[in-house]
């Protein structure tokens, strides 16, 4: 357990063990390392989605997360202990990012699963807003991009670089793409393609609060007529 390991670091005679030992007791108040851990079979079960909320989580405990759990999942994947299925990657630009932005410790197993999970049953999806900051070797592995409304140079320049076929005129039409509408981009389809995304059916949690009508409201019921 995490109690045993700090035990045994305190009796050692280096002076760096109290370093140490501050940082283990910080993730020992996380309370991530559990005696009765879930196993990655339950999480990964045919037909059903489990969803990994780190709201609140500090972000090197979530890279931690991310680096241990896709390890985990690769691993018994090509064991063969869990069915086929896709890891979909949420802010992909904060556990794999490009070089030069951040260095985060689930890179590597998210530059693996990226080239080699296929061969394995495991696909991928990586989602971010900021495509520029995803790294390269990544971005490079994924054979279908769905692109919406994109104005930022950096981000148009990491997008024309890592699908073939994108030229001027697929950049200038990334910029004028209205709302709920996206550009599908395939090496199974000859040229990229316009689709219309349709409206959720569930609640979105990201919405931004509507200031001006929340400011409309009353602050007190009216008096009586």
């Amino acid at each position: 357990t995490i109690d045993d390991i700090i035990f045994a670091v305190s009796n050692d005679k280096s002076k760096a063990k109290w370093t140490v030992i501050s940082m283990l007791e910080s993730i020992k108040e996380t309370d991530i390392l559990s005696p009765n851990p879930t196993p990655i079979e339950a999480l990964i079960q045919k037909g059903k989605v489990s969803i990994i909320d780190f709201k609140g989580t500090p972000p090197d405990i979530q890279s931690m997360i991310v680096s241990q759990l896709c390890s985990n999942l690769f691993e018994a994947r090509k064991l063969d202990r869990v069915p086929p299925g896709m890891l979909v990657v949420e802010e992909a630009h904060n556990y794999a990012p490009e070089k030069g932005f951040s260095k985060t410790v689930s890179t590597d197993i998210l530059r693996t699963i990226a080239s080699e999970g296929r061969k394995f049953g495991l696909g991928m999806m990586v989602i971010s807003q900021r495509p520029a900051r995803v790294d390269k070797n990544v971005l490079s592995q994924c054979g279908t991009q769905i692109i919406m409304k994109v104005t930022n140079p950096n981000d148009l320049k990491a997008i024309s670089k890592g699908l073939e076929g994108v030229n001027s005129y697929v950049e200038d039409e990334l910029m004028r793409l209205p709302p709920g509408v996206a550009m599908l981009v395939s090496n199974d389809i000859e040229r990229p393609i316009l689709v219309d995304i349709r409206v959720r059916k569930s609640k979105h949690g990201g919405e931004s609060v509507n200031v001006l009508k929340a400011a409309q409201m009353p602050t007190s019921p009216p008096p009586p007529p």
